[in-house]
């Protein structure tokens, strides 16, 4: 058992976790390195899509109530 930095928060995760326990990003250490990377960044991308929309929703229920 090794430690490895999440691919999503860079915090240590065991080789023997399949998601780590800090964000719950999926352990990929099995995978080819280039294929860790591009889910790696795939995941924080979509993380920062559904941040975007959620605050496009906030601004415009804000924006709506006022």
């Amino acid at each position: 058992m090794s430690l490895v930095p999440c691919l999503s928060c860079e915090r240590p995760v065991s080789t023997l976790a399949t998601a780590c326990p800090a964000c719950g990003a999926p352990v990929l250490d099995d995978a080819p390195g280039c294929l860790s990377v591009v889910l790696g960044i795939a995941y924080a991308g979509l993380l920062l899509l559904g941040l975007g929309v959620g605050l496009l929703f906030l601004v415009a229920l804000v924006a709506v109530v006022l």
